[in-house]
């Protein structure tokens, strides 16, 4: 959700700018292939071997002659840093007790004390234009490099799939806790039907952290065409962003992936429970979002507070079903859309 804001200071600097990345890992690998970067350095507080943890990276900050620093996190910690870079010029949300630390404070819209929801993306582009970097291109955009299609090649071929046939991605959990997780038998039964229907390949995809669950899913389900990612003994960001390009739908609950699909341009399903679509609206092209109305959501919590679950066990598999099914047949031209053309089904 920050590469159109980077896109924008990219853009509206002056050629003889540098503009380098500071983030984590992660952050790092969606950034990689484009263009607009011209160093990138990686923050790893906790790292136990001492690259990239807050000591050393103050102390390479302290070793360049900056002369802005753009925060797109609203925390006091990466603050801290970018005063103890030296930088003249730190721009950034005045947020968790920061303002003092930046030389320009930027206000979160709020309603009656609280923040208003703003998508990300149009936070993020109000930094740049804080620059003086103005753009209206609000589409999301990464790169899946050669590197990176060799290992989806090498996933495929791991599977024993072929790279012709139709693959149907699924995306179930989060790594923020359980509370977006959409149930493992509602996951088994969706693959099932539209397996069936389609006579497609299903890829369950996981990180790290949901590898033993798409594993067992994989188990129940015992289709070899409906496979999990999990059986890869490396699950890099690359190999999620090759793996989902190479999908023909993606389905998947409010997490990382959604936004992957979304960048590289495909349909997809967004499955939303404790959260709510109002702070990451996307533009690339139109989602379709479930979601179930209860008065508890959006609660925003890793676990559920209720012990319910109600707003992921309540999405319905004939809604996932029949939102998949319009996506595969639409044969409709994609445009670009505001934000009121977000198509938002009520999962009741």
């Amino acid at each position: 959700m920050a590469t159109p804001a980077v896109r924008a200071i990219r853009q509206g600097l002056d050629a003889r700018y540098r503009l380098i990345g500071i983030g984590r890992y992660a952050a790092r690998e969606v950034f990689r292939g484009l263009p607009w970067l011209d160093e990138f350095l990686v923050y790893q507080p906790r790292s136990s071997e001492g690259i990239g943890n807050r000591r050393s990276l103050i102390r390479s900050l302290r070793q360049r002659p900056w002369e802005s620093l753009v925060l797109f996190t609203n925390s006091l910690t990466t603050a801290l840093l970018a005063c103890a870079s030296g930088a003249p010029t730190r721009i950034g949300y005045n947020r968790d007790a920061r303002g003092w630390l930046l030389t320009q404070r930027l206000e979160a819209p709020r309603d009656r004390g609280a923040f208003s929801p703003i998508p990300a993306i149009d936070y993020y582009l109000k930094l740049a234009a804080a620059l003086g970097c103005t753009s209206n291109d609000r589409a999301m955009e990464i790169v899946v490099g050669d590197e990176e299609r060799h290992h989806a090649d090498l996933l495929w071929k791991k599977l024993e799939w072929d790279s012709r046939c139709m693959t149907i991605a699924i995306h179930s959990g989060g790594a923020r806790g359980v509370a977006r997780n959409w149930p493992a038998a509602s996951i088994v039964a969706l693959a099932r039907r539209l397996q069936a229907r389609y006579d497609c390949q299903i890829l369950l995809h996981c990180g790290p952290g949901e590898r033993e669950s798409t594993l067992a899913i994989q188990a129940m389900i015992d289709h070899p065409r409906i496979r999990s990612m999990g059986l890869m003994s490396d699950l890099p960001l690359g190999l999620s962003k090759a793996a989902i390009a190479k999908s023909k739908l993606l389905i998947s609950t409010d997490s990382g992936p959604r936004h992957l699909g979304v960048a590289l341009g495909l349909p997809v399903v967004s499955l939303f429970g404790p959260t709510t679509p109002e702070w990451t609206t996307t533009y690339n092209l139109p989602e379709t979002i479930l979601q179930v109305p209860l008065d508890c959501r959006p609660c925003f919590a890793s676990q559920c507070p209720l012990q319910h679950h109600a707003c992921m066990e309540g999405i319905r598999i004939e809604s996932v079903f029949q939102a998949a099914c319009a996506r595969i047949e639409s044969t409709s031209m994609w445009t670009l859309p505001t934000p009121q053309d977000l198509r938002v089904t009520e999962a009741a």
